[in-house]
């Protein structure tokens, strides 16, 4: 499992004071998470959070680089439980698997919302998020929003700031979300139906086919709606693995588990 690298950067302030991790971050110590992904696939809705790096740093000048620690767990469903001990005291945070960037991004994001109950929060308004434009493959964003206009309600941005993105509406797509654990607890087990769809993906994974997998998952909206979704879902799921594997090799394999929701 990839994880964010520890920092040993970080400096206190001019004026010889330790910092705090309640003090404010700099715009330049924001990273974005993906939450959304619009059905074109070539946008995503996306929040801010301190990036791992600022929060390494201001860790080490807050605490010194004895004074503090972090441990990753993996969970089920590819989620990443992050424990930060500051001082001796322990807060932890679970993320569930990040739509861009792979597990690093994950642990990132659990690191980010362990250290929110620290104090460590961005520099933005509460509940802010914004559309940009993103790559269809990697689902990256490529370009940061611009600051919410002054006076705006939380959660809301100005023309600007939405950089040509479509605001989300009522009668807009809803894309596809990103589980958002904030408890440290263990997410709940998945129905068999997904389970299912989750070993298929696997396999396709292990034949080097994870990102049409992903591509497949988000035209779906995810894992669907309702039992007939699921079926459709795993029939495409399903074709890609006989499409990808030798005749020879998939006459070998196991036979392939009955779709979602199918009679027994």
């Amino acid at each position: 499992m990839s994880v964010p690298d520890r920092s040993r950067a970080g400096q206190p302030p001019l004026d010889g004071s330790p910092p705090s991790l309640e003090d404010p971050f700099g715009d330049d110590a924001i990273a974005w998470t993906v939450v959304e992904v619009g059905d074109a696939g070539d946008e995503v809705r996306v929040v801010p959070r301190v990036g791992a790096g600022a929060l390494h740093a201001r860790l080490d000048a807050a605490r010194g680089a004895r004074g503090w620690s972090v441990s990753y767990a993996a969970m089920p469903g590819d989620a990443i439980a992050c424990h930060l001990v500051v001082d001796g005291v322990t807060k932890g945070a679970v993320a569930g698997p990040a739509l861009a960037g792979g597990p690093e991004a994950t642990a990132a994001i659990a690191l980010a919302r362990a250290a929110e109950r620290f104090g460590a929060t961005p520099p933005w308004p509460a509940g802010v998020s914004a559309w940009v434009a993103c790559d269809p493959e990697t689902l990256e964003p490529l370009h940061a929003p611009e600051r919410p206009s002054a006076g705006g309600p939380e959660g809301a941005l100005d023309g600007a700031a939405r950089a040509g993105a479509s605001a989300p509406t009522a009668g807009a797509p809803s894309g596809t979300a990103v589980p958002t654990e904030d408890a440290f607890t263990e997410p709940p087990a998945k129905p068999e139906g997904q389970q299912m769809i989750d070993r298929l993906i696997e396999r396709l994974k292990a034949q080097g086919q994870g990102l049409e997998a992903a591509r497949i998952l988000v035209k779906h909206g995810g894992y669907g709606k309702d039992p007939q979704a699921a079926r459709e879902l795993y029939a495409a799921l399903r074709q890609l693995l006989l499409a990808a594997a030798p005749r020879a090799d998939e006459a070998g394999a196991p036979p392939a588990e009955p779709p979602p929701g199918a009679a027994a």
